[in-house]
Parts: C-alpha cells; sequence; structure tokens
C-alpha cells in the first residue's frame, strides 16, 4: 500500500513538471497519479465514477469557456 501511495506522489510531482515543461504530459500523469493514489486508499478519496465523469465531460467546458475568456478580455 505504501509503496503505491509513494509511486502516486512520484508520478504527482512528474505531472507538476509536465505542466511547465512541454516534452513531458502533465495532466494526463496527473490523473494517472490521482488513479492510483485513489486505489491505495481504496477508492475512498474519489470515486471511479467522478475520475470517469471529470475525464469526459469537463475537459470541452474547459475549452469552451478559455476560449470565451480570451475573447472576452481581448476586446
Amino acid at each position: 500500500m505504501s509503496a503505491l501511495i509513494i509511486l502516486g506522489f512520484i508520478v504527482l510531482a512528474a505531472g507538476i513538471v509536465g505542466c511547465v515543461l512541454p516534452i513531458i504530459p502533465g495532466p494526463p500523469l496527473a490523473y494517472a497519479a490521482l488513479v492510483l493514489l485513489s486505489i491505495a486508499r481504496g477508492w475512498e478519496a474519489v470515486s471511479p465514477t467522478v475520475l470517469i465523469v471529470g475525464m469526459v465531460f469537463f475537459p470541452p467546458f474547459g475549452v469552451i469557456a478559455g476560449y470565451f475568456l480570451r475573447a472576452v478580455l481581448r476586446g
């Protein structure tokens, strides 16, 4: 169990670094870390349903909101 937690934090750190460096895929690594940590905790923190719904439904809304805010702020 503790090995999964340590591995999850290592992958999470790589995901955070990947948000800055374009060579490393940051968001997929951070998502993988979330899955590892959830497995290590027995799905107590985040349920599999929440993980799947956040992955499928929220990215399009973020893209749409980002383009909208960019257009509004640029005037």
